[in-house]
């Protein structure tokens, strides 16, 4: 069979590409739904850790009441450790809140790297599904088929004999009264 350069002379089963390529796809979407999630929290924690230290002040502020108080003798030592009870649990909850923040750098950056891999899987699975198609590379003649549909390709395998027209030499014997004719 005579071909052309660039005429698509067999194609590999897709499905053994595309789903590596939509896995790949999906992880890179994920990777940004995570990186837009994580920059989110980020902004939520810095505006929380300001009604936290706001509600620290007021719990410390209620604390110093207590005590002054429970002084005069107007409270109980249950409604001072309750008031000192506020105030831990505040400072608790913006000692999490600044290590979240502390953190942020170092969950962005590793969300971003695994961004990358995924967008370095999704380019080779774009080329292993480009690879899967093949093409003449010149105009010439299919002398041979190596390989049946259906057939497992190994790397390396001849799959098509072919060879150039405009190079192509042919040898052969011509008894001596053709010989005119040529």
């Amino acid at each position: 069979d005579r071909v052309s350069q660039g005429q698509l002379l067999a194609i590999m089963d897709p499905a053994d590409f595309i789903p590596a390529l939509k896995m790949s796809q999906a992880k890179v979407a994920s990777f940004d739904a995570q990186i837009k999630n994580e920059e989110l929290r980020y902004r939520l924690d810095q505006k929380s850790l300001k009604y936290q230290r706001a509600l620290l002040i007021l719990a410390e502020q209620s604390l110093q009441r207590t005590e002054l108080i429970h002084k005069k003798k107007l409270a109980s030592q249950a409604e001072i450790d309750e008031a000192k009870k506020l105030v831990l649990q505040q400072q608790i909850s913006i000692n999490t809140l600044e290590l979240s923040l502390e953190g942020y750098d170092s969950r962005l950056k590793s969300l971003q790297a695994n961004k990358e891999q995924a967008q370095s899987e999704t380019v080779l699975a774009e080329l292993s599904l480009k690879r899967s198609l093949f093409y003449a590379p010149f105009d010439g003649i299919v002398a041979l088929v190596h390989v049946a549909k259906g057939d497992q390709l190994s790397s390396g395998k001849n799959l098509f004999s072919l060879y150039p027209i405009n190079t192509m030499e042919i040898r052969a014997k011509i008894p001596s009264h053709l010989k005119q004719r040529i």
